[in-house]
């Protein structure tokens, strides 16, 4: 019983938590973006 509880209380939590991890993973990929954006990526997409 107390397993199925919380898995149905994961279910209703879980749209809740992708959309955290999507914000996160853009915030996250946003600084990498600006760190690496002068060197790295200029590099590898100036040539194209």
């Amino acid at each position: 019983m107390c397993h199925q509880k919380s898995v149905k209380i994961i279910i209703k939590l879980r749209p809740f938590y992708e959309n955290l991890i999507k914000i996160l993973r853009k915030l996250i990929y946003k600084k990498m973006f600006a760190n690496v954006k002068n060197t790295c990526v200029e590099s590898k997409y100036g040539m194209n």
